[in-house]
């Protein structure tokens, strides 16, 4: 909002010359709306037995892949930083040997 030439204020309008018409607000009321049914869908999915077994499989299988994938990230950002850290002591004895 913006204060027009009276002081009132009025919505900015984009580059086009319109009104923005979603306000953080509505796109917060319409996110936990959406939150609010899937939460209910996944309470009335969770009622059927083999549906719950499927659920919970996919969650550990997810949660397993999702550890081997940081694992994997934590081993090559390692790597990557040795040689990088390699990379720089030549560099950084050049300076230290400057300041001397």
């Amino acid at each position: 909002m913006k204060k027009s030439e009276n002081g009132v204020l009025v919505k900015k309008q984009s580059s086009n010359g319109h009104h923005n018409s979603v306000t953080p607000v509505v796109a917060g009321m319409v996110g936990a709306a959406v939150g609010a049914g899937v939460g209910i869908a996944g309470a009335i999915a969770m009622r059927d037995e083999k549906t719950k077994a499927k659920m919970i499989d996919v969650l550990h299988t997810v949660s397993k892949k999702a550890s081997e994938y940081m694992d994997n990230m934590k081993k090559e950002a390692t790597i990557q930083l040795k040689d990088k850290a390699g990379e720089a002591v030549p560099e950084i004895k050049k300076i230290a040997a400057g300041n001397r």
